[in-house]
């Protein structure tokens, strides 16, 4: 693996060389991607570099309070020049949900291991817990004071990325990261109530409705969840309020892997896959086109029934028990 050191100073001798940018993440952004997202445009404004930050879809509601966040646009065609774009956590231009991004020049900064080299200039380094530990790496290295807000961002992107330091991505050096950032002025009890205490009675009216659907297979090591768009209709939740509602099923004692499935269109799902410490469900996950982490990760199914993708995806799961 190419070290750490190595792309910050080839990322650092891009920015030089650029003066209007645009950054973006994945379609479907969570904490990490729009925390580093913010925090790394934060910082670029300070080096007098002119950034956009983007995203193909909506703010997520409980994201809507961090630093900055009003900053964000949505976008879902690039229709200014820009000088070069910085896609976070994206394993293709295409997955960004933005068109035009091809055109650009690009640098993508990631740690999921199903990322391949795509772009100009790929940092990928799976080993870290969240792409908030690398931003953080980046910012120190082009010698940008971090703020209280910059602080505030990253630890928000690192937190929700391990489970509130619970998950087994969280290592020394992202709890030294953390630490660091509390330093600089990161409020952990703060940034806590803006994520996950300041929620619409819509969201948890659906969540009620998606664990009416839980289902645990006879091995009593898998469990599922499925939402479909009619809950969203009768709760008056979008879409982006089921982050996180993968995660409840793995709660349950002998389980060792989870899906969840939301529906997206007529006969199109959105599936989440969650696993503890047996099984690597991003091995499912790229056998249709996804990617992810070994406990996390997820993909699309296309053209097919409630029951008819959950069959297909239990009997994926159970080949790995």
């Amino acid at each position: 693996m190419i070290s750490d050191e190595h792309q910050i100073q080839k990322i650092i001798r891009w920015l030089e060389s650029r003066e209007k940018l645009l950054i973006t993440g994945h379609q479907r952004p969570d904490g990490d991607c729009l925390g580093s997202a913010l925090a790394l445009g934060l910082a670029l404004d300070k080096t007098g570099k002119k950034c956009s930050i983007v995203s193909s879809d909506t703010l997520p509601h409980m994201y809507s309070s961090l630093p900055g966040a009003d900053k964000i646009t949505r976008c879902v065609q690039i229709k200014e020049d820009y000088d070069g774009v910085i896609t976070l956590e994206c394993g293709s231009a295409e997955r960004s949900g933005i068109q035009g991004l091809a055109n650009l020049s690009t640098v993508n900064i990631d740690h999921h291991p199903s990322t391949e080299n795509w772009a100009e200039i790929n940092w990928i380094n799976p080993a870290v817990s969240a792409v908030g530990e690398l931003i953080f790496l980046l910012i120190e290295a082009m010698g940008v004071p971090i703020t209280p807000a910059i602080a505030s961002n990253l630890f928000a992107a690192i937190m929700t990325d391990t489970g509130s330091f619970q998950y087994s991505n969280t290592s020394e050096q992202t709890l030294l990261i953390a630490s660091r950032l509390v330093s600089y002025g990161a409020s952990p009890a703060e940034i806590t109530q803006t994520v996950y205490m300041n929620q619409k009675a819509s969201r948890l009216h659906l969540l009620a409705r998606v664990l009416e659907t839980l289902e645990i297979d006879k091995s009593g090591k898998i469990a599922t969840v499925s939402m479909n768009l009619d809950d969203l209709e009768a709760t008056g939740a979008e879409a982006d309020d089921t982050e996180g509602f993968v995660n409840y099923p793995l709660s349950i004692q002998g389980i060792e892997a989870c899906a969840l499935f939301r529906q997206s269109s007529l006969h199109n799902y959105r599936v989440s896959l969650r696993s503890r410490q047996k099984i690597d469900v991003s091995k499912v996950a790229v056998q249709f086109k996804g990617g992810g982490h070994a406990r996390a990760a997820g993909f699309s199914l296309n053209n097919l029934s409630l029951s008819e993708a959950r069959d297909l995806v239990l009997a994926r799961l159970k080949e790995l028990l």
